[in-house]
């Protein structure tokens, strides 16, 4: 049966008669038919609502965002204005984001990405380090080192996590995980100073490679779940925020699992996130040097990279 809406209880006169338009009403000439209206309740209607904030006046408004210093809040409301709790810090004027309204720094991987991808890569190497059969130690493992100086240098990933991770540092000295690189790998001399570091970390590893890594790896856990993102530590080339340099630490582990893979001859896939974290910063490195056309052109099948080819030097 149709039913004919409508929205008012008025009556509505029509050629002198007055009708009742909740009676019925004919939707042809014939007299037949005739249907019944179904009127529409009217209490609990909802009503059109405005925000609170929309009954400032725009002038009042404006003159107290000019007053300070042109911004507004991330919440939408000018500095000093309804809507804004006491404890919301005021931001001046050009000031970014801050992250607890929301913003993010940029180039940044995130808190849970690389707290995430940091545990897949230390995962995806330790199980990798357990495929080197104990004929494969002292087998070349990348350039000048062994197959335990790759490994010695690769865990150095782990153990300075726990060691920096607890030393602050009263400002920020290098901004990115990109900035870590630029600044550490300056001079010519550096790759023998890593080298060495590496072949030192190597011997550290004892007899036993995997149960003195896992050890490392049970402590410099407890650091990770303890350390905020945001924490400045105290790097060896200045203060660094702790989600940066987990990023620098992703991309060794990642990195040297495969050059590991490479050399025992096993195969290894990282994970995605891990992988995400090492690419993006790949990226980034191959702009700040100047190298990303090569880049760009290999990655698309243009052509193999140029002999030598590195972002990092």
């Amino acid at each position: 049966m149709l039913c004919r809406l409508r929205r008012h209880h008025r009556r509505r006169r029509r050629h002198g008669r007055g009708r009742h338009i909740h009676g019925e009403l004919p939707l042809g000439r014939h007299p037949a038919r005739h249907v019944p209206c179904t009127p529409l309740p009217q209490r609990g209607r909802p009503r059109r609502l405005r925000h609170p904030l929309a009954a400032c006046r725009r002038d009042r408004r404006d003159e107290r965002s000019a007053s300070q210093g042109g911004c507004r809040h991330p919440a939408g409301a000018a500095l000093g204005e309804p809507g804004l709790r006491s404890q919301d810090p005021p931001l001046g004027r050009g000031e970014a984001l801050a992250p607890q309204h929301g913003g993010c720094r940029e180039g940044a991987a995130g808190p849970v990405v690389s707290r995430t991808a940091y545990r897949k890569a230390i995962t995806c190497f330790l199980e990798t380090a357990e495929k080197v059969r104990s004929e494969q130690w002292d087998a070349p493992g990348l350039g000048v080192w062994t197959v335990r100086d790759l490994v010695g240098h690769a865990s150095r990933s782990i153990t300075r996590v726990e060691e920096f991770g607890t030393q602050r540092a009263p400002s920020v000295d290098i901004t990115s995980a990109t900035h870590h690189y630029r600044r550490s790998l300056r001079q010519p001399s550096d790759d023998e100073r890593v080298a060495e570091r590496g072949r030192i970390a190597g011997r550290e590893l004892g007899d036993d490679p995997l149960a003195t890594m896992n050890a490392d790896w049970a402590r410099s856990e407890q650091v990770l779940d303890a350390t905020d993102e945001d924490t400045i530590i105290a790097y060896d080339n200045g203060g660094i925020r702790f989600g940066d340099y987990l990023e620098t630490r992703i991309f060794e582990l990642t990195v040297h699992t495969l050059d590991l893979a490479n050399a025992i001859g096993a195969e290894v896939e990282p994970s995605r996130e891990a992988l995400g974290v090492t690419l993006q910063l790949l990226a980034s490195l191959a702009l700040e040097s100047g190298r990303g056309a090569p880049l760009a052109l290999s990655g698309t099948g243009r052509g193999p990279l140029p002999q030598g080819y590195s972002v990092l030097g």
